[in-house]
């Protein structure tokens, strides 16, 4: 069966301690995120951060060897990151995550079993595809029947994005994907508590993802069409204003609740909060459905057990106010997650306070703890 990681060591397996980790490197749609860990003691810190808008749009970026060249030591040597091995993720519109059900027996063992599953499952070739999976169920294996993650890519996009990377001057030392490293952000951020069930929202620019992680394990990853720009959309129609202001307008007065009790939808200093909140609720009750859907799912596949806590992650979560709009629609406790998560940043060699947080952030931090946890 072939592997994400082309000729480098499997996505999943764990990687020795090292003092100072590998580049977490998440390409976001319009920008590049990076992040480094160091690790004295036991104690982690963040090294170094950084998210920088491409100078060209992502695929030129990456088929321009001289100009990436160029950007990736400028920002390496500025922000003070050490070394070039890299942990990256695919880009998400270049793999395809499926969640795959299969069937012990018929003479075949676990990996065959498996591979059957995603080929019936995935309607994609693989003989052109390179896989890679993991086990996600946390049923008993006696009840006969589990359940994977399914990472499925075209092989010639990854070997051309391995290949962008190289041109770089980075070296990839491993691939995973998205799920698998927010995963592993979570385990880091409850190792005083190993059976923890959460719900990870994390939100993307025309897409967020639900991610579920049960006692360490990850037990589901779903995309939804619920994000920064459909929000942006609605206030721009409804409010009739350019993009850039009602980004300021939501970066400033968020979704807090304040003294306003009018129902009226007009834009002042007393009421702006209570009008973006009524202008959105609507939406953000999809995504309350989505959640609640996931609850439902989780129940099920747990025999009754139940999701304890939601984090929100991205640029939806930094909006003053979003999380009381969210737990107003879903009755569990919710927490909007800084960047680097409860990891204490140096500050030696960026300034936090320039680290947004935007979703690749919280994919690139996971990244980043790769072989710098207990766990892999």
């Amino acid at each position: 069966m072939g592997a994400l990681n082309i000729k480098i060591p499997n996505i999943f397996s764990p990687v020795k301690n090292a003092t100072t980790g590998m580049i977490g490197l998440y390409l976001g749609l319009k920008e590049i995120n990076l992040v480094q860990i160091d690790r004295h003691n036991d104690a982690l810190s963040i090294r170094s951060a950084a998210s920088i808008r491409y100078p060209l749009s992502r695929d030129e970026f990456l088929n321009s060897p001289k100009a990436g060249k160029k950007f990736f030591n400028d920002i390496l040597s500025s922000f003070g990151f050490k070394g070039r091995q890299v942990v990256a993720t695919l880009p998400t519109d270049k793999v395809k995550l499926i969640m795959v059900s299969y069937q012990h027996g018929n003479g075949m063992d676990e990996a065959q079993s498996i591979v059957k599953a995603i080929d019936e499952r995935s309607e994609t070739n693989l003989d052109t595809s390179v896989v890679d999976y993991i086990l996600v169920n946390p049923k008993s294996e006696q009840q006969g029947s589990q359940s994977v993650l399914a990472a499925i890519a075209d092989k010639r996009s990854v070997t051309s994005y391995l290949e962008g990377l190289r041109k770089c001057n980075l070296s990839v030392q491993m691939l995973e994907i998205g799920p698998i490293a927010i995963n592993r952000l979570i385990c880091g951020m409850q190792k005083e508590q190993r059976n923890f069930k959460v719900l990870v929202v994390n939100f993307g620019v025309d897409k967020s993802f639900l991610t579920v992680s049960w006692g360490g394990r990850l037990l589901l990853d779903r995309g939804i069409d619920f994000g920064v720009a459909p929000v942006l959309d609605v206030l721009e129609q409804r409010l009739g204003m350019e993009r850039d202001d009602v980004i300021n307008m939501l970066e400033r007065h968020g979704f807090e609740e304040n003294s306003s009790t009018s129902q009226e939808l007009s834009i002042d200093d007393s009421n702006i909060s209570h009008t973006i909140r009524e202008i959105l609720k609507p939406l953000f009750r999809q995504l309350a459905k989505a959640i609640n859907e996931v609850l439902v799912y989780t129940a099920s596949e747990t025999q009754g057990g139940a999701i304890e806590q939601i984090y929100l992650f991205g640029s939806i979560a930094r909006w003053r106010g979003a999380d009381q709009l969210i737990d107003q629609l879903i009755t569990l406790p919710i927490s909007s997650i800084p960047p680097f998560f409860g990891i204490p940043v140096k500050g030696d060699f960026f300034n936090p306070q320039s680290i947004k947080a935007v979703p690749g952030m919280a994919v690139a931090t996971g990244l980043a703890l790769r072989g710098m946890l207990n766990d892999p």
